[in-house]
């Protein structure tokens, strides 16, 4: 797939989020749940959207996510993409949702595990996908990708 293509999938995808109180829901240009406000959504599955990637590699790659968002003592809930459009049968990929973390952690840590962009929750409920790696869709590493 093409960066844009990718983009177009990122931007039809909802987020499930497991809070405490029940399920959120996260998407592009829709206002998020209070409790994640803000968050930042980050997995470690798939980098860089390599369709090579193997399920053993994923799960290696998330348990290190795991242990570092331990290590750092970051608050997390879980996460799972799900797509929709013609992709809605074929993938899933369980995430972290890191709350009360700053913007710049959440992106230092989708790059450390090589993906292309992560989601964004600000303090206003606003969610935006910012890009983790240099170049992707033509924009640099913190940048909001345009959906």
């Amino acid at each position: 797939m093409t960066g844009r293509e990718l983009l177009a999938a990122y931007a039809a995808t909802a987020w499930k989020v497991d809070l405490p109180a029940g399920v959120a829901w996260v998407r592009p240009g829709a206002a998020a749940d209070p409790a994640l406000r803000p968050a930042g959504i980050v997995t470690a599955h798939n980098p860089a959207s390599d369709p090579k990637t193997t399920e053993r590699q994923n799960r290696t790659a998330q348990a290190a996510l795991l242990r570092e968002l331990r290590l750092r003592r970051i608050s997390f809930f879980p996460s799972l993409a799900i797509p929709s459009g013609p992709d809605a049968e074929r993938w899933t990929e369980p995430g972290f949702a890191l709350v009360d973390v700053d913007r710049a952690t959440a992106v230092d840590l989708g790059k450390r595990f090589g993906q292309n962009a992560i989601v964004w929750v600000d303090t206003a409920g606003r969610v935006t996908l910012v890009a983790t790696r240099a170049g992707f869709c033509g924009v640099e590493v913190g940048d909001e990708l345009p959906v």
